[in-house]
């Protein structure tokens, strides 16, 4: 929560994307229904599973392109960290 209010107080994210609490929620359900398809349909043979690392990448990307106001490119991001977390 203390990190999607720091991103609102910082202006990084949409003017409509004002409640912390909303864009936590957002950002959670989005992990986690990542999680709980891989869990509840990892064996069925109709879903060309990719690779997970890859994919919740790309899935936070597209994640944070939606919420951010400018986008990743426009905070220097590159890949893989959060906004106003140090990279790995």
């Amino acid at each position: 929560m203390q990190t999607c209010e720091q991103a609102i107080a910082s202006g990084r994210f949409r003017p409509e994307l004002q409640d912390p609490h909303e864009v936590a929620q957002i950002l959670w359900s989005s992990r986690h229904g990542l999680v709980s398809l891989r869990i509840a349909k990892e064996h069925d043979d109709w879903v060309q599973w990719r690779d997970v690392q890859a994919t919740a990448t790309r899935l936070q990307d597209v994640m944070f392109t939606g919420l951010l106001r400018r986008g990743r490119a426009s905070l220097g991001l590159t890949g893989g960290e959060l906004p106003g977390s140090a990279p790995a």
